[in-house]
């Protein structure tokens, strides 16, 4: 499983690239881990977390469906599986299901995907992008704008507007809540729940 470990391995170096790049951006402007969101959380803020996760997966889950079903009506079925494909390609969830039924390569993928990922990409896009488009354009702004680049960053052409609707949700819950870890939380119980599903749907 060559191509898994090299996958898993990149995953790996492009979210500590993430963090460093933010951790390094908040240095040079003097911010603290604090002011970042990444003090301490609450035990409300941990729940807040964990609980808005799942409705984000629910969201997502739903959302993710009906849109499928558009498409399927909209497009010939030649051009749905074609779109369908690239999709399977490019997505995290193409990616586990290539797979096959190796116990230890799925679990380091869902460890890094559920885990590593979320870490890595709320850095970058709540806790740097975010925070930068914000403080310059307002929240409105920097929620869309963040949201966007988080969407065109994953390169899924299928579940684009979903994952753009994700980051609006994650960047809300980071501007309401003032920490970092509420939005990372969020993504970890979603990804999670994600690599759940499919781990039992391909059993």
């Amino acid at each position: 499983f060559p191509d898994t470990g090299r996958q898993i391995a990149a995953l790996l170096v492009q979210n500590l690239v993430f963090v460093c790049l933010a951790v390094w951006i908040w240095r040079r402007h003097r911010l603290t881990a604090a002011q970042v969101g990444l003090r301490r959380p609450t035990r409300r803020q941990v729940l807040l977390g964990l609980g808005l996760g799942v409705v984000v997966f629910v969201v997502a889950y739903v959302s993710g469906a009906l849109l499928e079903g558009a498409l399927q009506a909209l497009l010939s079925p030649g051009a749905y599986a074609q779109l369908a494909r690239q999709n399977r390609n490019l997505s995290a969830e193409g990616g586990f299901i290539a797979i096959g039924p190796s116990l230890w390569l799925r679990a380091a993928f869902v460890c890094t995907g559920a885990v590593i990922a979320p870490i890595g990409e709320e850095a970058l896009f709540r806790g740097l992008i975010f925070r930068a488009v914000r403080q310059r354009w307002g929240v409105r702004i920097g929620i869309f704008g963040s949201s966007l680049v988080f969407a065109v960053v994953h390169r899924s052409p299928l579940t684009i507007c979903i994952i753009f609707l994700i980051g609006v949700l994650l960047a809300y819950a980071y501007e309401r809540t003032g920490s970092l870890w509420v939005p990372i939380l969020m993504h970890c119980v979603n990804n999670g729940l994600m690599f759940a599903l499919l781990w039992q749907q391909t059993t």
